[in-house]
């Protein structure tokens, strides 16, 4: 509303109507809100910030209307959506975990608006999320609404799709997901536009043949349902190019032909634990996730693959540049991989491998049996890893001489890793990080303090009880020592000038006054980490623990005891998902109650 200075009266303008932008006058910056009809309002505001308010609105105003009622508890709709003029007409409307309510057939007092029934008279809507509503029934209204292009409805706990479906001729997104589907009804083949489908978390023991019908579908979700093996083979022409079968119960041997599945290019079968074999040498392109242990073999056509996962493949993959197949009991690599002139990255932890390749730039060969390395080359400039992992194999100190020969930025053996000769650490001019976490370590090398790139240095729960000078390093930051077995610890050697962060965590012979490590004359901060030290209780120890959550969207609870209960901690990350953690926050509780039998119980 603005009042104008001719007249006095208010006036209010329609701020949609208007198309807003910035202009310069001779008392500086201005706001311009031009009408069709060629009128034109100057507001001049006192501060800038003010104007950038009023402007952020007045995009926004012109911006597709869109209306966001989610997680509102809401058991009617609002009376102002049904009150939107023709320029304000809702193209998107997320409803998702309400308790929306169908109008009941036997109260005649009850309210005439704000039922679910009443979703067809949005006639301009595009995109509707009716999700977590506990519908149990498909909302007819929905097939009335003829310009949706998504519609999603999981967690509904609907057990069938109307016939009505066939009316929303312009449908691109079908989502539903986590339902009591068993079938989907034929007229769903009008539904032409369809590209995206998810079914997953259903009661599908099939894949519905009206799926073969849908000529531009793209993306075919059906993870979590009751698909077999017999029900894949038996499949007509599916023209999808991704399709989800994660836990299903798929068993021993799945092979997929170009007949059936010809447009196929990602495929993911995670999680069938029975699955031993699967065969897709007949499909010309292909990306396939199947991390899991007990598969035996698997079948590629393999001379366009430049990404891998697991295979046994011919021809030879000669553009290969990745190979992955960790989490499985293979006790060597492919004896092709030698001669593949692009490879860079080989990523085998947990399996079983005893002997390695040459020429790589990444390696993770974590929890293996290897006893060596392969021998490096006597030109170093062909020595090319750079990342090394090799946490918890039978190494010992004959690696460090093929180590010091690379020009590795990050060097992490940790887990049992038995490394204790440093003797050559100097020549490693380019290490960034090092990680040599839970071995058997009594003292850390001197040479650290002299490597001119490093970073990072991690060398918690081992055995160290002496801590050389690294004051000098030059662009340490970040320093763990935590859980290591310190009686005394002279702090100025930890102060490099360049440290922002020590941790000093569970050393718990060790007593240090945190405040005098601060070099507060040098005018810089240092996180300094030791809350062992503050607490003295003998039965249980204070920690740390780690979320990859984004921290401007984590969801983060608190498992807490009960009054006079054992004392029970815990954290669950939930990601951006509020309602996962909540409910296994509801659902762990008092499952983790029943299992104390000591004073304490420790869950990270």
């Amino acid at each position: 509303m603005l009042t104008f200075l001719e007249g006095g009266d208010d006036e209010i303008l329609l701020l949609s109507r208007y198309r807003a932008d910035v202009s310069e006058g001779s008392r500086g910056k201005y706001l311009r809100l031009i009408e069709s009809s060629n009128v034109v309002y100057c507001l001049h505001f006192d501060a800038i910030g003010e104007m950038n308010l009023w402007l952020s609105r007045l995009l926004q105003c012109q911006l597709a209307p869109s209306c966001d009622l989610s997680d509102r508890r809401l058991l009617l709709l609002p009376d102002q959506l049904f009150s939107s003029t023709v320029n304000r007409q809702i193209v998107s409307l997320n409803l998702r975990h309400n308790s929306l309510q169908y109008r009941p057939s036997n109260q005649v007092l009850s309210p005439l608006l704000g039922w679910l029934d009443e979703l067809n008279r949005l006639q301009a809507l595009r995109s509707l999320n009716i999700a977590d509503n506990s519908l149990y029934y498909f909302p007819n209204a929905a097939t009335q609404l003829f310009n949706l292009t998504e519609l999603i409805l999981s967690g509904n706990r609907i057990s069938c799709i109307p016939t009505q479906i066939s009316e929303l001729t312009n449908l691109t997104v079908l989502n539903v997901s986590n339902n009591w589907l068993h079938s989907l009804p034929e007229q769903l083949s009008q539904c032409a536009m369809i590209s995206k489908l998810d079914l997953s978390f259903n009661r599908f023991d099939q894949i519905p043949d009206v799926l073969f019908t849908l000529k531009r579908l793209l993306h075919l979700e059906m993870a979590g349902n009751e698909i077999s093996v017999s029900a894949l083979h038996s499949l007509s022409c599916i023209l999808a190019q991704n399709i989800d079968l994660r836990r299903n119960i798929l068993t021993r041997a799945v092979r997929l032909t170009s007949f059936i599945c010809g447009s196929l290019t990602e495929l993911d079968v995670r999680d069938n634990e029975n699955l031993s074999e699967l065969d897709l040498s007949n499909l010309p392109t292909i990306q396939v996730s199947c991390s899991f242990r007990r598969l035996k073999s698997i079948f590629f056509f393999g001379f366009f693959l430049l990404n891998l996962t697991q295979a046994i493949i011919m021809p030879v993959p000669i553009e290969l540049v990745v190979f992955s197949i960790s989490f499985n009991r293979f006790t060597s690599l492919p004896e092709w991989i030698t001669d593949l002139p692009h490879i860079e990255v080989i990523i085998a932890h947990h399996n079983l491998i005893r002997y390695l390749p040459y020429r790589l730039r990444n390696l993770n060969v974590s929890h293996n049996r290897l006893k060596s390395l392969p021998v490096a080359n006597t030109m170093l400039d062909l020595n090319r890893l750079q990342f090394l992992r090799a946490a918890s194999n039978q190494l010992d100190e004959s690696v460090i001489s093929v180590v010091v020969s690379c020009r590795l930025s990050c060097f992490c053996t940790s887990l049992y890793t038995f490394l204790v000769d440093f003797s050559c650490l100097s020549r490693l001019l380019a290490l960034q990080e090092v990680n040599l976490s839970c071995n058997r370590l009594t003292s850390i090398a001197s040479a650290f303090g002299q490597l001119p790139n490093l970073q990072v240095l991690r060398v918690h729960s081992n055995a160290i009880t002496t801590m050389p000078d690294l004051s000098q390093s030059a662009l340490l930051y970040s320093l763990d020592i935590s859980n290591n077995e310190f009686g005394y610890l002279d702090t100025d050697l930890c102060m490099a000038r360049t440290l922002k962060h020590l941790d000093l965590t569970c050393n718990y012979k060790l007593q240090v006054d945190t405040s005098n490590i601060r070099p507060k004359k040098e005018g810089r901060a240092v996180s300094v980490v030791d809350v062992a030290s503050e607490c003295n209780y003998a039965s249980f120890h204070f920690g740390f623990s780690e979320t990859a959550g984004q921290r401007n969207k984590l969801c983060i609870r608190q498992i807490r005891p009960c009054s006079r209960a054992p004392a029970i901690f815990g954290i669950v990350d939930g990601g951006k998902n509020d309602q996962i953690a909540a409910l296994t926050v509801e659902k762990l509780t008092a499952f983790l109650q029943k299992q104390v039998n000591q004073n304490f119980f420790y869950f990270f």
